[in-house]
């Protein structure tokens, strides 16, 4: 049971980014990267690790997917969106 929420709950997380960076929500940068998902996740959650564990959270992401933005920019939301998530 804990698993398959952890598990939407990632899915979720990973449809938003897309969802928000296809919206245009992150401004445009003159210096864009292409960044892999996954690996952006992990440098997020890496900054995070002690909140994560304190929060008793795991973070997943199967993502394959590139995108093309501002890797700091990128780094910002993801931090926002673990942040939001381990503390509701």
């Amino acid at each position: 049971m804990w698993g398959d929420k952890v598990k939407h709950g990632s899915a979720a997380i990973h449809h938003l980014i897309l969802d928000l960076l296809a919206c245009g929500m992150v401004e445009p940068t003159d210096h864009p990267q292409t960044v892999a998902l996954r690996e952006a996740v992990g440098t997020a959650a890496g900054l995070l690790d002690h909140d994560i564990s304190q929060a008793g959270a795991t973070i997943i992401c199967t993502a394959n997917e590139s995108v093309t933005v501002d890797p700091s920019q990128l780094t910002q939301v993801l931090l926002n969106l673990i942040q939001n998530s381990i503390s509701h």
